[in-house]
């Protein structure tokens, strides 16, 4: 007869608690990793928004605008015509590439639309000898249309909640080359020209269709008193997971516009400024 104990191994009720540990810990690291994941998206989310908006702007720096469709632009008593034709870029001599317009939350779209509009202006002036526009009431802004309305989504369930400006709430933002300094009226002078912001008044509440925000477009550039020199833009992001990001455009006059991106949960919402 052998001396000592033999193993006998665990019990079915060890077994259980070792796998309800087991599982529980799972269950913590995958809750773990799957929270730093939708962050990290997130993040990619915002950061990807901050390098769309500075690529709008730098379209109208470089005056860039796409041209899906040929179209014609002509002036017709001293206002500009856009319509179906064949004229190529660069063709349409009575009219002029002035700036882009951002419109966030698109009425019968994903809450995650938005669209960037094209504008163009009068190149000269009829009525004052075909002299170069100076302000937006001169050049008489419109949207081109046409194809060259870019409409975008979201990559993920990310939706836009508000659009401020110095935190009011405003339906869309303009990027326009400025009017720049011409000697003698003829020639352009070096380093006279730059991007300004104009805000797109509304009612608050995003959700304009396309065809009320052409209108407002059209109707609200021309007004001075919307047309920023120190620019103080936030873009309020829901992620739709727990986290509220919020993308600033700032700048101030005759210096390149800027972007910065802050991102928190929900309860720090207010601490982002959403």
């Amino acid at each position: 007869m052998r001396g000592g104990t033999e193993s006998q191994g665990y019990t079915i009720l060890e077994v259980m608690i070792f796998m309800a540990i087991s599982g529980l810990m799972f269950v913590i690291a995958a809750g773990f990793v799957n929270g730093k994941q939708a962050k990290t998206q997130f993040r990619q989310s915002m950061n990807s928004i901050a390098a769309d908006v500075q690529r709008v702007i730098d379209d109208v720096d470089n005056g860039f605008y796409p041209s899906g469709q040929d179209f014609n632009c002509k002036a017709v008593a001293g206002n500009l015509n856009i319509s179906a034709g064949s004229s190529k870029q660069g063709e349409n001599l009575d009219c002029v590439f002035m700036g882009k317009v951002i419109q966030f939350g698109v009425t019968g779209g994903n809450e995650g639309a938005y669209n960037v509009y094209s504008i163009a202006g009068l190149h000269y002036v009829p009525s004052s000898g075909n002299r170069i526009p100076t302000s937006f009431i001169e050049a008489k802004p419109k949207v081109i249309g046409f194809n060259t309305t870019e409409h975008n989504i979201f990559s993920g369930s990310e939706k836009v909640t508000k659009v401020t400006s110095s935190g009011a709430p405003i339906n869309g933002i303009g990027f326009f080359s400025s009017f720049g300094t011409y000697a003698s009226g003829v020639s352009l002078q070096s380093g006279s020209q730059n991007v300004i912001v104009v805000k797109i008044p509304g009612p608050g509440v995003l959700g304009e269709s396309e065809t009320s925000m052409v209108t407002d477009i059209e109707s609200q550039v021309t007004n001075p008193a919307n047309q920023i020199s120190n620019p103080n833009i936030g873009i309020c992001v829901d992620s739709g997971s727990g986290q509220f990001g919020k993308l600033t455009i700032g700048g101030t006059s005759n210096q390149r516009l800027t972007t910065s991106v802050k991102i928190g949960n929900n309860a720090d919402a207010a601490a982002v400024g959403c």
